[in-house]
């Protein structure tokens, strides 16, 4: 009867003093290649898959067009609080992802929204200890904007 981990699992032996199977890519990869990497001549170790990276402004000029769905994914909620209330009609408060950056946030609001963004503040409010008998946790910090709307324009949401 085994009393312990180690007696159970079979331990946790030092590297190197089992068995080795060989891995797949250790094997030979050339026939793994595709021909397009075979004609430039590319072995195993220098092929690599190509990643294609996308920018936030690629993303937000998308977002213009309506081809994506970045203001959806930028604009959390409205931020709702006494100071959001106190600013008054012209202003709103908006929690926002933590990749929002000024220029795709304000690309979001307008694109979504349909106004036009006279200034645009971001804040990044920090994490707060709190403590629930004897135990200390954290409550997450967050991302949010404060919209400034041209004269006369006006969310419908608020």
């Amino acid at each position: 009867m085994p009393f312990t981990l180690g007696q159970m699992f079979g331990g946790w032996g030092k590297k190197g003093t089992g068995k080795k199977t060989p891995r797949a890519r250790d094997i030979s990869s050339e026939t793994s290649l595709s021909p397009s990497r075979k004609k430039l001549g590319l072995n195993s170790a220098t092929a690599r898959p190509h990643l294609e990276v996308s920018s936030d402004l690629s993303r937000a000029q998308k977002a213009i067009k309506g081809e994506s769905d970045l203001a959806w994914e930028l604009i959390t909620a409205p931020h709702i609080s006494e100071k959001a209330t106190m600013l008054g009609e012209s202003k709103y408060i908006f929690k926002v992802s933590n990749k929002a950056t000024k220029g795709t946030l304000r690309r979001a609001i307008e694109e979504r929204y349909k106004v036009d963004v006279e200034s645009l503040n971001i804040l990044i409010m920090p994490a707060k200890k709190r403590r629930r008998g004897n135990v200390v946790g954290l409550k997450s910090g967050f991302k949010k904007a404060i919209v400034a709307l041209k004269t006369g324009q006006t969310i419908s949401e608020f």
